[in-house]
């Protein structure tokens, strides 16, 4: 867009004993508000984008203690979203396939982040506060529950269709009790976060 710089008009009137000039009065210097906002991004040699720079966050709300069991419950979806794809022979640059072969799949795998802790088994990230319940989250392409202790394998594949330039990588977390507690959930906030990695074959 370009910028249009406007002239300046001021007007004169004249009277029959002299000449007074009218210009427009100065704006106040008192201030009325201010801020900072901060910007930011990473620049990666990635195929896609991704939408909303890569953090999320899961709400499961207000729960009822008795309703956490040791069953996975409280399903909640969320995804990784792709954008502005180019799949087709674009392999070797940020990927882990030779030069000008097509991309067909991502790998996401999950690591513990700054909240919580994991289970022994690998699969389940306890969540903070003195509430005993867990995470475990599943691929919904394969229908796995996924380890969040960095561990990769094919559960962790999701397939990308090569001609589209915008997907989604589906996740869905659950809550479960934490054994380790006896399966005793109390009241209470909890929190918990966990780091994916993507990566493309």
């Amino acid at each position: 867009m370009r910028n249009k710089l406007l002239p300046t008009m001021v007007a004169a009137g004249m009277m029959m004993y002299g000449v007074s000039a009218f210009a427009a009065d100065p704006l106040p210097s008192d201030s009325f508000g201010k801020g900072t906002i901060n910007f930011d991004g990473t620049i990666t040699n990635a195929p896609c984008d991704i939408t909303g720079g890569g953090d999320s966050a899961v709400h499961f709300g207000s729960i009822a203690s008795k309703n956490v069991t040791a069953t996975e419950s409280h399903p909640q979806p969320f995804s990784i979203r792709l954008s502005n794809c180019t799949l087709t022979g674009a392999g070797a640059s940020g990927s882990n396939t030779p030069a000008a072969t097509d991309i067909t799949k991502a790998t996401v795998t999950f690591s513990l982040g700054g909240t919580g802790s994991l289970g022994t088994g690998g699969d389940v990230l306890h969540a903070s506060g003195d509430t005993n319940v867990g995470i475990k989250v599943k691929n919904d392409t394969s229908g796995k529950f996924l380890k969040l202790d960095g561990t990769h394998t094919t559960d962790n594949d999701i397939p990308l269709i090569t001609s589209a330039s915008s997907q989604s990588l589906n996740f869905t977390a659950y809550l479960v009790s934490d054994a380790a507690s006896g399966g005793v959930v109390k009241p209470g906030d909890f929190s918990a976060s966990a780091v994916y990695t993507l990566a493309y074959n």
